[in-house]
C-alpha cells in the first residue's frame, strides 16, 4: 500500500472532518433517490463548497483549485503530448477494414457528437454500452478482431472518437428500469467502501476534492471527471481512458481492479459519465 493512502488520505479525512459531514457527502450515495436528483444533489454539494468555480471549469480537472495549478495547466496543455495520441487515433479511424469500410460507417455523421451520448444503456441488450466497447462491436461488425481495452490503439481510439464531440456537453441518459439500475450499481460502487483502510471512489472525488495529498497532488471533482478523459496523465506518461483510470485508482486503494470493461466498469463509467452531463466534453485531457 502506498504511503499516502496511509497517511496522506486519512489525514485528509480528518482534516475535512466537520465540513464534510455538515455537507452530508455520504448522502450522495442515497439509493432511494433517482438520477435526475442524484445529479442536482451532486451540482449543489459542489457548488456549495467551491461557489466561485462555474460548472463549465470541472472539465479542467484538479487545476480548477489552485491558481499557480492552473496557470502550470495553461501552459502545459499547448504542448499536450496526448495531442500525438490524438493523431495515431485519426489515423487508426481514417484506415480502411479488410471489406474497405472505417470506423466512421458504425455512426451517425462518422462520428461527429456521439461522445457525447456514451455510455448508454441498451435494452436489448441489457448491459451498459460504453464509446469502448462500441468500438470494437464496429470491428467485430467489419469483420475484425476485436482490441485489446488496455491498449494504446484503442486508448488512442477512443481519444480520437472522444474528440468529435469537443465543446458539446455530455448528455447521458438514464431511462428505463434497466437503465436505472445499471445507473444506481455504479452509485453503489462509487461509494462502496473497501481496501484495507476503507475508502471508496467518492471518499477521495466527493469529500476530498480539491485537497492536496502529502505529494501535493490535488484531488479531481467526480463533476466533469468523465468529460476530460481519455486524458494524458503525466505520470504515467501516456493517454490512459476513463475505466483504466478506475483501474489505477483500485490498485492505489489496495485492491485487485476489475477487467476492463466488466460490468461493475461499465455501469460505474455510466454512473460517472451522467454526473458531468451539461459539462463540454475536452479530450484528451491533462492529468497530474
Amino acid at each position: 500500500m502506498k504511503r499516502w493512502l496511509g497517511i496522506g488520505v486519512a489525514m485528509g479525512l480528518a482534516a475535512l472532518g466537520g465540513a464534510a459531514q455538515a455537507a452530508n457527502w455520504q448522502d450522495l450515495g442515497n439509493p432511494k433517490v433517482g438520477p435526475q436528483q442524484t445529479l442536482k444533489q451532486f451540482h449543489d454539494y459542489f457548488k456549495s463548497r467551491f461557489p466561485s468555480i462555474p460548472l463549465q471549469k470541472y472539465a479542467d480537472g484538479p487545476y480548477i483549485f489552485n491558481k499557480d495549478l492552473m496557470q502550470q495547466y495553461q501552459e502545459a496543455v499547448q504542448f499536450n503530448p496526448g495531442e500525438i495520441t490524438l493523431e495515431e487515433g485519426k489515423k487508426l479511424w481514417d484506415a480502411p477494414f479488410r471489406n474497405g469500410k472505417t470506423y466512421a460507417s458504425c455512426y451517425p455523421d462518422g462520428g461527429k457528437g456521439v461522445a457525447t451520448r456514451y455510455p448508454y444503456y441498451d435494452p436489448k441488450l441489457q448491459t451498459v454500452v460504453t464509446l469502448g466497447g462500441s468500438l470494437n462491436a464496429c470491428r467485430e461488425h467489419n469483420g475484425e478482431r476485436p482490441l485489446q481495452y488496455a491498449g494504446a490503439k484503442m486508448a488512442a481510439l477512443q481519444t480520437y472518437l472522444a474528440s468529435l464531440s469537443n465543446g458539446l456537453p455530455v448528455d447521458v441518459k438514464v431511462q428505463g428500469p434497466g437503465a436505472i439500475h445499471a445507473f444506481e450499481q455504479g452509485k453503489a460502487f462509487y461509494f462502496m467502501k473497501r481496501g484495507p483502510h476503507g475508502f471508496s471512489c467518492a471518499a477521495c472525488h466527493v469529500a476530498q476534492a480539491g485537497m492536496s495529498l502529502h505529494n501535493h497532488q490535488t484531488i479531481s471533482a467526480t463533476l466533469g471527471e468523465a468529460a476530460h478523459f481519455p486524458a494524458y496523465g503525466v505520470g504515467g506518461s501516456a493517454v490512459k481512458t476513463l475505466q483504466k483510470q478506475f483501474a489505477d485508482c483500485e490498485t492505489k486503494l489496495g485492491v485487485k481492479p476489475h477487467p476492463l470493461e466488466s460490468t461493475d466498469y461499465r455501469d460505474l463509467e455510466y454512473f460517472v459519465t451522467y454526473l458531468s452531463n451539461g459539462i463540454r466534453i475536452n479530450a484528451p485531457g491533462y492529468q497530474p
